[in-house]
């Protein structure tokens, strides 16, 4: 089939989809009509979508699982530690999709692994001294993915994480060491590294054969600002989408391109044509300081986040909406490996927060200035001028009091009240409102918006009767669906829908 059939076919199932549903096409129906329903992870506009990277050393406690599962998207290792985070995570959030790690090139286990010393002529040598990355304990050798026996490694070892059932796909790091790495290229002696880059293709499509219709998701960190005409095809061929990394960094610009406004715009591109497609894009922009940038200083306090962290937020927010569609996350945070806990490397902004709306249409763009709009906020980026400015035109329903406080640790067993007091008068929509012990995640009562059970009071004023009597020196949570309730404009409350982002302790 001809790529402009198929491109008619595509458009034609969704035109179907939005005829069925008077004009709005669903979008568990869109995927489903693109073949990948039983793959993609469930995706809303209500707010940015998020993605997160986490690697920590020190124990994972309550609030950490709470504010990452706050994230649609996640991408961890797959030690025991990382797995059971995983699990973790689920518990707080089912809906979040997580992602294993699997590198093209790198042997991450390190040089000290048995496979390392049971098989050391899978792996590049120069001289007959061992190309790696990093140094010391942290030395990876490189796989020689000329070798069949590598690479049939590498595909036992990629099915072995797709079997995880706790995982929801997995993560390809290194392509642009499998295609242009100076240490391959001093081991095979070729530049570019033909017989490496042919090895890399094989291994990748024997992959592909052998996993089959598999319903899990598969990403790589692919596209690249100056590799277009490579990276693109390769992720529309092997994978489900790209994640993106050193977007808007560069030590210095590539060959063919002159400028910072000129690399980014050309990476922009590349994402769009990537994510217009129906691909899973996730663009990480770093939540280190741009010293070149004005600080922005808006919503710290409140975020709870450094200076550094929120440091020119709002430009990097505006290069992803201006390229996001459909299934594209937005990854914004600090290095969780220096940084102390989740609120110092992941915060959670204002901004993600508000309503945002799906896009009414791709970005206009002239020289290098973009607007697109979206149906609760505009959006106008300058790459020149390093700036970006986003129009939230509408808020959320905000909880203003809770009864008990978040984070309480004096709450009376026996005189247990449960309230919300809103920002603005309030009405209920539907939904369930549940009480949680935390220690065990067991939910102990469950009680509809609807019913008696919730009350309303002087307008902006809910209560909620729970049937049961709390225990002493116990860790609770309560979770509120969202939309359970709305504001007399119809715009819904987000809720509190994750086990921990409403939690307290009984005296």
């Amino acid at each position: 089939m001809s790529g402009i059939l198929k491109r008619q076919c595509s458009l034609s199932l969704t035109a179907l989809c939005a005829l069925m549903l008077g004009g709005q096409c669903d979008p568990v129906m869109a995927d489903q009509a693109e073949g990948r329903g039983d793959r993609f992870p469930p995706f809303c506009w209500d707010t940015v979508p998020r993605a997160l990277a986490v690697h920590k050393p020190t124990p994972w406690v309550d609030e950490d699982y709470a504010r990452i599962a706050r994230h649609d998207f996640l991408q961890i290792a797959v030690t025991e530690k990382d797995l059971a985070l995983a699990a973790e995570v689920k518990k707080f959030n089912p809906r979040i999709t997580i992602l294993g790690y699997k590198n093209l090139v790198l042997h991450v286990q390190g040089m000290a692994d048995p496979l390392f010393h049971n098989h050391p002529d899978w792996f590049l040598y120069t001289q007959g001294k061992p190309e790696v990355n990093g140094r010391g304990r942290n030395s990876r050798p490189l796989y020689d993915l000329r070798k069949p026996e590598i690479r049939e490694y590498w595909i036992r070892d990629v099915a072995r994480i797709l079997d995880i059932p706790i995982l929801d796909g997995i993560f390809f790091d290194a392509y642009a060491k499998a295609v242009n790495y100076l240490p391959v290229q001093r081991a095979t002696g070729q530049d570019p590294q033909t017989d490496y880059i042919a090895g890399y293709h094989a291994m990748m499509e024997e992959h592909l054969k052998r996993s089959g219709n598999t319903r899990k998701i598969r990403i790589g960190n692919y596209l690249r600002a100056d590799k277009n005409e490579t990276a693109i095809p390769e992720v529309m061929k092997y994978l489900d989408g790209s994640y993106l990394e050193g977007f808007d960094h560069f030590p210095a610009l590539p060959p063919g391109i002159h400028s910072y406004e000129e690399y980014l715009a050309a990476g922009m591109q590349a994402v769009q044509q990537v994510a217009q497609a129906g691909k899973i894009i996730v663009l990480h922009l770093s939540a280190q300081n741009d010293k070149d940038i004005k600080l922005a200083a808006d919503g710290i306090e409140e975020a709870g986040a450094s200076p550094g962290v929120y440091h020119n937020f709002e430009y990097k927010l505006a290069i992803f909406l201006i390229c996001a569609e459909r299934h594209s996350y937005f990854q914004y945070q600090a290095d969780p490996r220096v940084a102390g806990d989740a609120q110092s490397w992941a915060p959670d902004f204002p901004e993600f927060r508000k309503p945002l709306g799906a896009p009414k249409g791709p970005a206009v763009k002239q020289g290098f200035t973009y607007t697109r709009e979206f149906e609760h906020a505009s959006v106008w980026l300058d790459l020149t001028k390093r700036q970006g400015r986003i129009t939230w035109k509408a808020s959320y329903l905000e909880a203003k009091v809770l009864t008990p406080r978040h984070g309480s640790d004096q709450v009376p067993t026996n005189a247990f009240q449960c309230r919300i007091e809103f920002d603005r008068p309030v009405k209920k929509g539907s939904g369930t409102i549940s009480l949680y012990r935390l220690g065990d995640r067991k939910k102990l009562a469950s009680v509809p918006v609807e019913s008696d059970a919730v009350t309303e009071q002087d307008g902006r004023v809910v209560v909620i009767q729970f049937p049961v009597q709390l225990k002493d020196k116990t860790r609770y949570s309560i979770t509120v669906e969202k939309g359970a309730f709305g504001d007399r404009d119809g715009l819904k409350f987000l809720g509190f829908p994750m086990l921990g982002e409403w939690m307290f302790t009984t005296r």
